[in-house]
């Protein structure tokens, strides 16, 4: 997994800010090379659900640090428009702190619109 993660890094386009509203904001180009198309699907590549989960997570990382936690759970999962190589992707994070945790409302938004939206719920990061 540190091999994907250092790839989606890589697609990152610049460091994430949080905008007026107070949620952390990144941007990302996956080119056709990526890693996390090989396989998924030959013929027809897609940006793989659990890239994007990994890209919420590095931005909410990236903002937040530490405090961001790690991934308990993903909830209300929708993804609905697909997401192919060399297109920008914009993926916002909304944090809300809860006991023992948070959890990041997080909506990914493509070059035609919303592609996808999930909820991670954040607890302590392992030692």
């Amino acid at each position: 997994m540190e091999g994907l993660k250092e790839a989606i890094r890589g697609a990152s386009l610049g460091r994430p800010h949080v905008n007026e509203a107070g949620s952390a904001v990144g941007r990302f180009r996956f080119e056709e090379g990526f890693a996390g198309f090989r396989g998924h699907f030959p013929g027809r590549p897609l940006l793989p659900a659990v890239v994007q989960v990994m890209a919420a997570l590095l931005v909410a990382g990236e903002v937040w640090g530490e405090a961001a936690g790690e991934a308990v759970s993903v909830d209300r999962a929708k993804f609905l428009l697909p997401i192919g190589p060399g297109a920008e992707i914009q993926v916002q994070c909304t944090r809300r702190d809860l006991e023992g945790g948070s959890e990041l409302s997080v909506r990914v938004h493509g070059e035609e619109g919303l592609a996808g939206s999930f909820t991670l719920t954040l607890g302590e990061a392992a030692p």
